[in-house]
């Protein structure tokens, strides 16, 4: 019997936990039941416990491909698997990659264990995978995410082999290690395994390299070799890991300056040097604009205030993030303007400035759109705010736009989707600050409902008890109570976020800023200090009707 097994690792936030390709496939391929999973904060996996619990001798276990089986990033999960199911004489199948079964990840993982005790036996392989790495173009997909696998000949046969990433990076700098270590070899190939794979597949395997390498170097005497790619590591932890990794790339830059390495001091002049200079370089009478992606960061400074000015900054800034700049980096900006966004709480460093200035002149706005859109990343920041108050980049410019023009809410609830609330809780003062400017119109109980969703905690406000106690703002805090409008707490979240997975939660949260405690402690007592007419509304929002879907 055919049993087809369905996971996704989207995000509800992006719309990403569709099954149904998977399910077609799986149904085509003649899977007479499929078991499905999604990716969720609590029980792991349930559906793939109870499919393993009902499979029985004969059956086959089929999947798209192997990264929906088990965690992609850990290779004993998967053979663990291989492993239950060939003693339970179960087949393994995966529709995009013909070479697996159970049989062969297991031989494959076991040939690793060989090779770390004696790395010579196979070295004739492992060189043949460097090779194919070495030689791929840029549009080189590998048949499983920590995976590469190739046809080798052996004896008079041809045998499928497949290793980790990670386990050929490690093998690679074993042997550049012993044979003589090459910094351009080195790095192309990591540039290799980083775009067919991913970045924190290899990291691990360079942080011991650079633990070992540290070892072995003698200050005054740092090899060019080994200090370039020391820093090339540091660059990219920047670029391409996650905001924490800046810290470890100042580590490395901070070793290699006290073994006596005059690179790191030419990096934080010039940058890596990768980018074209066009873009992270300009320089006339009325504005500079300097970006280094080797220490993210980016200067600017504009002498004479004007829309043209204000127009290259932004163009630059765009610019300089569609190429491969860190995500997460530093904004330095001066200008004679001293103004900055009308937004409580925020830290008033160069960046509010520019944003603040730049949204002064509304054809600017598309622009300031655009550097928002690109500059949003989940988990990433400006890493030149104060640490007890983070901000995601992009923060600012789509807090100008939001108070700039109500047409700009639906960035704002981009944003708040996309924002990491457990850690940031700026997105708070923009809400606050757009009811205060606009009242509790539709988009701001959105934007409202929105944060709510997504912080822990938010402020109530003394004001909003009257500013909410009208007939239209009360009526639209009930259409959202009772789903009837878009983005509201009772529709299947879009993110994973603190609260988005308990809607009673939130709409306490939403209640609380409204109300103070009393709207959960108390709420009788807000109901009968309002008006006689609008009473039957603050039941509904408050919860004390029965039904509130009538």
């Amino acid at each position: 019997m055919l049993i087809g097994y369905a996971y996704t690792y989207g995000k509800t936030s992006a719309g990403n936990q569709d099954l149904s390709r998977q399910r077609s496939a799986l149904t085509a391929a003649g899977c007479t039941s499929i078991y499905e999973d999604r990716l969720t904060m609590g029980n792991p996996r349930p559906k793939r416990k109870r499919v393993f619990d009902e499979l029985r001798e004969g059956d086959t276990l089929v999947v798209t491909q192997l990264d929906r089986l088990a965690d992609p990033h850990g290779k004993h999960e998967l053979t663990m698997i291989a492993s239950l199911l060939s003693e339970r004489k179960v087949g393994l199948r995966s529709l995009t990659e013909a070479w697996a079964d159970a049989n062969n990840i297991i031989t494959n993982y076991l040939d690793y264990q060989k090779y770390q005790k004696n790395p010579l036996t196979l070295k004739p392989i492992y060189e043949e995978f460097v090779r194919i790495v070495l030689e791929s173009g840029d549009d080189y997909k590998i048949d499983y995410p920590w995976c590469l696998t190739f046809g080798y000949q052996g004896g008079s046969s041809i045998e499928r082999w497949g290793i980790g990433n990670d386990h050929l990076l490690e093998i690679f700098l074993y042997f550049q290690d012993k044979e003589g270590f090459s910094y351009e070899k080195s790095k192309n190939f990591c540039e290799k395994l980083r775009k067919i794979g991913r970045w924190h597949e290899l990291k691990p395997k360079l942080d011991e390299w650079l633990q070992r390498a540290h070892e072995k170097l003698i200050v005054g005497e740092v090899e060019y070799n080994i200090a370039h790619f020391a820093c090339y590591i540091a660059i990219c932890n920047i670029k391409y890991g996650a905001s924490w990794d800046y810290f470890t790339a100042e580590e490395i830059f901070r070793k290699m300056t006290a073994l006596g390495s005059k690179l790191p001091s030419q990096l934080k002049q010039y940058g890596s040097g990768e980018l074209p200079k066009a873009i992270t370089d300009y320089k006339d009478e009325d504005l500079t604009f300097k970006a280094n992606d080797a220490f993210a960061t980016i200067r600017m400074a504009i002498k004479i205030e004007s829309e043209e000015n204000y127009r290259k900054i932004l163009d630059h800034l765009a610019d300089v993030l569609e190429a491969e700049f860190p995500r997460s980096y530093a904004i330095e900006f001066r200008s004679p303007n001293k103004m900055f966004l009308p937004i409580g709480g925020l830290p008033k460093k160069g960046v509010n400035q520019l944003f603040a200035n730049a949204a002064i002149y509304p054809a600017l706005w598309p622009l300031i759109e655009r550097y928002a859109r690109l500059a949003m990343r989940e988990f990433e920041w400006y890493s030149n705010s104060p640490e007890e108050n983070p901000v995601m980049p992009g923060t600012f410019a789509v807090f100008a736009l939001t108070l700039a023009d109500k047409s700009y809410g639906g960035l704002a609830l981009d944003y708040l989707r996309i924002c990491d609330g457990e850690h940031q809780s700026a997105h708070a003062n923009l809400v606050h600050a757009y009811i205060a400017k606009y009242g509790f119109t539709r988009d701001a109980i959105r934007l409202l409902i929105a944060s709510a969703e997504n912080i822990q905690h938010m402020t109530a406000r003394k004001i909003y008890p009257a500013l909410i106690a009208n007939k239209n703002s009360l009526a639209l805090l009930v259409q959202a109570r009772k789903g009837e409008m878009s983005e509201t707490l009772v529709e299947e979240p879009r993110k994973s976020t603190l609260w988005a997975r308990d809607p009673d939660r939130a709409w306490r949260n939403v209640l609380a800023t409204i109300w103070g405690d009393a709207a959960i402690d108390r709420p009788d007592e807000i109901v009968e200090a309002a008006p006689e007419e609008l009473r039957s509304l603050y039941r509904t929002i408050l919860g004390m009707d029965r039904d509130i879907s009538a």
